[in-house]
């Protein structure tokens, strides 16, 4: 079972299955949205024009349970596929959106995420080996390795899950779960991009950082996303300053936000949107996309609800300017764009993209 797909499936997350054809040539405009999709037996991906939204879908087949990544230098697109594939592929948007690179991360590694140090170093953290993977992203090759043994949790592994690099710096989440359930304390660990050296080490407020590390320039902070035990309202949203890691409290709780925090991004220091889910198995299951204000800790709107769990992820465009929705409600699954002024959506109705979209990412 891939373990944090199993997290998902345990909520619930099984919507129905889009389809089509790719409908003509793929636009290689480097304005394009990559749009991983899902129903959680096949995968593929699509590209959603920014500008014209228009849709390509089912490009090409891929694992079921992947994720993408953008290196922010080169703009070259990445996916993460785990567990099952245990594979890194580098995407070509010049040429129809093919694979120009794979690599493996070793079987049964289960990698999670990807983050670009420089042009030859980038940090791959796994979740069912205590190590974070440092790697030539130009080629795959293996660099080095960081071992996470000290901090891993009674079944082996500290369970990293998200990586992200921001002035020299690389923060990794470990979420330290037991039986998928959170055990010992959640950590954040900083590491020096350029050795992979532990700079520092934060316990986190609440347990279970799920969703990806963000970072908000604007408000000079990173983002974590900490759902503690599904269904307990024990988690929240804790900002942490990158130049000085240390606790600092939860910002907006799950009791504030009405549920289990499933992502989040920062457009500001007092404007943020968030993923929020209710129930599970057996129980009525919803998903709310809101606005939220961290300096009050309360939220200000609700743009989507759901009567299932059919929102995955967010994503803020690189201006700031549109929130995209990967939107994955039965009857009707795409991508959905609001607003960032006045939270009006700016899609007739979603976008389809073949499959319901799971991960978005922007080619700069």
């Amino acid at each position: 079972m891939i373990r944090r797909l199993a997290v998902g499936l345990a909520l619930g997350l099984l919507p129905g299955c889009g389809g089509g054809p790719a409908e003509g040539p793929v636009d290689n405009r480097f304005d394009q949205v990559l749009v991983v999709t899902s129903d959680y037996q096949t995968g593929s991906y699509a590209t959603v024009g920014r500008r014209d939204r228009r849709a390509v879908r089912d490009i090409r087949a891929i694992h079921p349970d992947a994720a993408c990544r953008t290196d922010p230098a080169s703009g070259a697109p990445y996916l993460i596929s785990r567990l099952g594939a245990d594979a890194v592929e580098r995407l070509d948007p010049l040429a129809g959106w093919e694979v120009a690179l794979e690599f493996s991360t070793g079987a049964g590694t289960n990698p999670q995420d990807l983050a670009v140090a420089s042009p030859g170093r980038a940090y791959l953290p796994l979740y069912a080996r205590p190590e974070v993977l440092v790697v030539d992203p130009r080629d795959g090759a293996r660099l080095d390795g960081v071992d996470l043994t000290p901090w891993a949790d009674g079944d082996g592994s500290p369970e990293a899950a998200s990586a992200l690099v921001v002035d020299g710096r690389v923060f990794v989440t470990l979420q330290r779960l037991e039986d998928f359930q959170p055990g010992p304390p959640s950590l954040l660990l900083v590491l020096d991009a350029a050795s992979g050296a532990r700079v520092a080490e934060v316990q986190l407020s609440a347990a279970n950082p799920f969703a990806r590390l963000r970072h908000c320039p604007a408000a000079g902070r990173l983002v974590v996303a900490e759902a503690g035990t599904f269904g307990a309202l024990d988690g929240g949203l804790e900002l942490i300053d990158p130049e000085d890691p240390r606790p600092a409290g939860l910002a907006i709780g799950e009791a504030a936000l009405g549920g289990d925090v499933v992502d989040a991004v920062l457009l500001g220091p007092d404007r943020g949107y968030a993923v929020v889910a209710t129930g599970g198995v057996g129980t009525e299951a919803t998903t709310r996309v809101v606005r939220f204000d961290p300096l009050a800790g309360e939220v200000r709107a609700e743009l989507l609800a759901a009567d299932s769990y059919a929102h995955a992820a967010l994503e803020l465009s690189p201006d700031g300017a549109e929130l995209w929705v990967a939107d994955r409600t039965r009857e009707a699954p795409g991508v959905r764009v609001f607003s960032t002024v006045d939270d009006g959506e700016l899609t007739a109705g979603p976008i389809s993209t073949g499959l319901p979209p799971l991960g978005l990412c922007f080619v700069p």
